[in-house]
């Protein structure tokens, strides 16, 4: 998994049940998880904050958190934006730029985490995520077909803002 790998995750923040979703419930700020994935030999928290907007647009602020069994916790922000779409209860996210803005480990320049983030966006800048519950005011959902099997994990948001 690189810097930045689950980021994702959260894309999808929304939903309840098929046929009762509808955009207006997606819009607003979220805030998801801190949502936990476990690889070998380490895991990744990741928490989003995300913007969706009614013109299909959102942009996002992610905060990454690699903890390995053995060795140093690193901690990576980044930023993205892109546009978004429901298609019955699945949201697809595409990104149309993605920005790293800092790391906790102090060999992780801001090109190389940027260079690892545009790598990530080349190979797939497609997200899809299942919704799975919705009220006014928490969702969760689960990604569909991700790079990496670690990270069909589900999340929970919580809404900031309406």
């Amino acid at each position: 998994m690189g810097v930045g790998l689950a980021f994702w995750l959260a894309l999808g923040c929304a939903g309840a049940l098929a046929g009762e979703v509808t955009e207006q419930a997606l819009l607003g700020t979220w805030e998801c998880g801190p949502t936990t994935m476990h690889g070998p030999g380490f895991k990744v928290e990741v928490t989003t904050r995300i913007t969706k907007r009614a013109d299909h647009t959102y942009s996002d602020t992610n905060t990454s958190v690699l903890i390995p069994d053995t060795g140093v916790v690193m901690t990576n922000r980044d930023t993205s934006h892109g546009t978004w779409r429901l298609d019955g209860d699945i949201v697809t996210s595409e990104v149309l730029e993605v920005r790293f803005l800092s790391s906790s480990n102090p060999d992780l320049s801001r090109e190389e985490g940027q260079r690892i983030l545009d790598e990530l966006v080349s190979k797939k800048s497609v997200y899809r995520s299942r919704i799975l519950a919705l009220d006014a005011n928490t969702s969760r959902s689960i990604p569909v077909g991700s790079m990496y099997k670690e990270a069909e994990v589900e999340s929970t948001c919580r809404r900031l803002a309406g």
